[in-house]
């Protein structure tokens, strides 16, 4: 995300390290796991380095102190949640995230339709999004229009919302054979997933 949005900015192609804060940053545990928001609270207070200097090697556990001899070549300002915090983003609030300053951070809980996606709309079944669902279809909103709400999860009832993956919203659509609202979603398994690289995930 953050060398889209420098590229966006200042037109600049940058390679930056995602090994770096893998080994480096201590509020996540790594290739364990930990939430996308913490990284950019990393690079707030530090910085990160370049790929070329810490290539991405699929492991962690490299002391830090290693790495000492990289310069730093970016850092960022201030990490936030779209809406102001967690649960409060809007479709409209994300479009105008991607307008304003480009992709936007996208955690969720990837299954086994993620994994082995091809084409389409991805739908998610989670127990969780179906009750999102139903609160939605108490609302009456009107899918058919492809326009964005402005609901959060306070609106939708939910508290939580189990992630085991994270992605980048990249932009958004109407899917004429589904008919569904969609975010495109651009993954991190290279060209060969899915469209190119990315995905179609139901917006709303």
């Amino acid at each position: 995300m953050l060398e889209a949005r420098i590229r966006i900015k200042y037109g600049q192609d940058v390679g930056l390290s995602s090994q770096f804060t893998l080994d480096c940053n201590w509020l996540t545990e790594g290739c364990q796991g930990g939430w996308g928001i913490l990284a950019g609270f990393f690079t707030d207070f530090f910085h990160i380095v370049s790929d070329m200097c810490v290539p991405y090697t699929g492991t962690t556990g490299t002391n830090c102190q290693n790495y000492k001899h990289c310069e730093p070549v970016a850092r960022t300002l201030s990490t936030y949640f779209v809406g102001g915090k967690y649960g409060q983003m809007t479709e409209e609030l994300i479009m105008r995230e991607i307008r304003a300053n480009g992709p936007v951070m996208l955690d969720f809980a990837a299954g086994n339709d993620f994994l082995y996606y091809g084409e389409g709309v991805l739908v998610d079944n989670d127990q969780v999004h179906l009750n999102f669902l139903e609160q939605k279809k108490k609302r009456e909103i009107n899918e058919k229009t492809g326009e964005a709400n402005d609901l959060n999860f306070d609106d939708y009832h939910l508290q939580w919302q189990k992630i085991t993956h994270a992605t980048l919203i990249i932009g958004w659509g109407w899917d004429e054979a589904s008919q569904m609202k969609y975010w495109l979603v651009r993954n991190s398994y290279g060209p060969r997933y899915g469209l190119e690289g990315n995905f179609k995930l139901r917006r709303g």
